[in-house]
């Protein structure tokens, strides 16, 4: 049998045959959800995040008989009589079917009006950290230093909202259930992809690896879309200096543990080095700050580039007790 991979569609058409009261088909539909899930952790994370879903829902109606008891009786009482009644006529059965059949649709439509929540979590990072994580909808996420962002979902939605920091995300597709992030005041909703996420100068930087997302600034009329090696700018709620296209894997390399520099300043250079260790870094010259730099060094020793720095140009470099670095013009 060819299994597809990661497939929500398919996870839920199993569930929905697991539940549907002919054993046998019951006991088929658990024998092949066993055989899908063991294809793989992707379709074992897809199937737990289905599987969450259903309880969701389940714990969602049972709080709305609870408070509309009348309207919405447990499927098992509602079908009871239907199932004792013996009808001379072929018709007397069907106001019993309608009846249901207008329940069901009244359910769903509520649960799609409110929108439930059906899960969410919190994380973060400190400073200097690099996390990886899997929400509960089976994306991944990788959390850059000192970064926090809260994960909601819903029923029919997706949302994250990336309180401080950078995150690279690989969004899990589900038809018709959206993901978008939420930073400062630009939102970025998914299309397919894996994308980073970084809070950048009062604004956020959005850099495609794979797919495609739509970045919305709350400051502009319309919003951009931007693929594979690309990258926007926001600032304030507007757009800055429009679509870039940029070596997506050098603004990501952080993920491998390493910083990257093609022909940087040492002042952007050291910005960026200053996110990953607790110490100021002040450079006493401009002139030594627009120098360029290039090359790449390990996250795992911040202080390799410093140390390097008097061997590359003409400057003194003191680390101070308190771990703090003072840069001058020799």
């Amino acid at each position: 049998m060819n299994l597809p991979l990661n497939d929500s569609d398919y996870v839920n058409r199993l569930l929905a045959r697991s539940r549907c009261g002919d054993p046998q088909r019951e006991a088929d539909a658990r024998l092949e959800l066993e055989q899908w899930v063991a294809v793989s952790d992707d379709n074992r994370r897809c199937y737990e995040a289905q599987r969450q879903t259903v309880i969701a829902l389940d714990a969602s109606l049972d709080s709305l008989r609870q408070r509309y008891p009348r309207h919405l009786a447990p499927a098992s009482a509602a079908q009871a009589p239907a199932l004792a009644v013996r009808t001379p006529r072929r018709g007397w059965a069907w106001p019993t079917w309608s009846s249901a059949l207008v329940l069901l649709l009244g359910v769903g439509l509520t649960l799609w009006w409110v929108n439930p929540v059906l899960s969410q979590g919190e994380y973060v990072t400190g400073l200097g950290e690099h996390r990886e994580v899997s929400l509960s909808d089976g994306s991944r996420v990788q959390l850059n230093t000192n970064t926090h962002l809260d994960f909601v979902r819903r029923l029919r939605s997706r949302e994250v909202q990336l309180v401080q920091g950078e995150a690279l995300f690989e969004v899990t597709h589900q038809a018709n259930i959206p993901f978008e992030v939420t930073s400062l005041d630009t939102r970025v909703r998914v299309l397919g992809t894996v994308f980073n996420v970084r809070q950048w100068q009062e604004g956020n930087q959005v850099t495609v690896l794979e797919g495609r997302v739509r970045v919305t600034p709350d400051h502009e009329a319309d919003s951009l879309q931007i693929t594979r090696g690309q990258q926007l700018r926001t600032r304030h709620g507007l757009f800055v200096d429009g679509i870039r296209d940029v070596d997506a894997t050098q603004a990501v390399s952080w993920r491998d543990g390493r910083l990257v520099f093609s022909g940087e300043t040492l002042a952007e250079a050291v910005t960026e080095l200053q996110r990953y260790r607790s110490g100021r870094i002040r450079i006493h010259d401009s002139k030594l700050g627009a120098l360029r730099i290039s090359g790449s060094f390990s996250l795992a020793k911040p202080d390799e580039l410093l140390h390097l720095l008097p061997e590359l140009f003409a400057l003194n470099l003191v680390i101070n007790p308190d771990q703090s670095v003072d840069i001058r013009a020799r």
